[in-house]
């Protein structure tokens, strides 16, 4: 499975597995929890940042992007789904999230150990 991690600024928010994966954005599964922690004071959501771990060649490779919720679905007690939209996907991000999808795993680039990107 695919696995992202989403981060606000320097605070890691949620590391999830992907339900669905495309070049707009992504489906997770999260904890109804986390929900409070997507928002400002004032109730906006938060711009966020993402890692997304795809499978590669002998071990992951990392994809980075900007994003934006799009909605969030309460399925049950424990569950909630993460809609999300990309703002941005950073250098080749756009084109290993397709190679992935084509293919089923990212093969041409040698895989990388992956590091939760934290901006300043």
């Amino acid at each position: 499975m695919t696995t992202v991690i989403i981060t606000t600024g320097k605070e890691v928010i949620s590391e999830s597995e992907i339900q669905k994966l495309g070049l707009l954005g992504f489906e997770c599964e999260i904890d109804p929890e986390i929900v409070g922690r997507l928002r400002d004071s004032s109730g906006k959501l938060l711009p966020l940042d993402c890692e997304i771990l795809l499978e590669g060649n002998g071990g992951e490779v990392s994809a980075f992007g900007s994003l934006y919720v799009s909605s969030i679905r309460r399925v049950s007690q424990a569950k909630s789904i993460l809609v999300t939209r990309f703002t941005c996907l950073e250098g080749n991000s756009a084109q290993l999230i397709t190679e992935y999808l084509e293919e089923g795993k990212v093969t041409s680039v040698k895989p990388v150990t992956p590091v939760v990107k934290l901006r300043a």
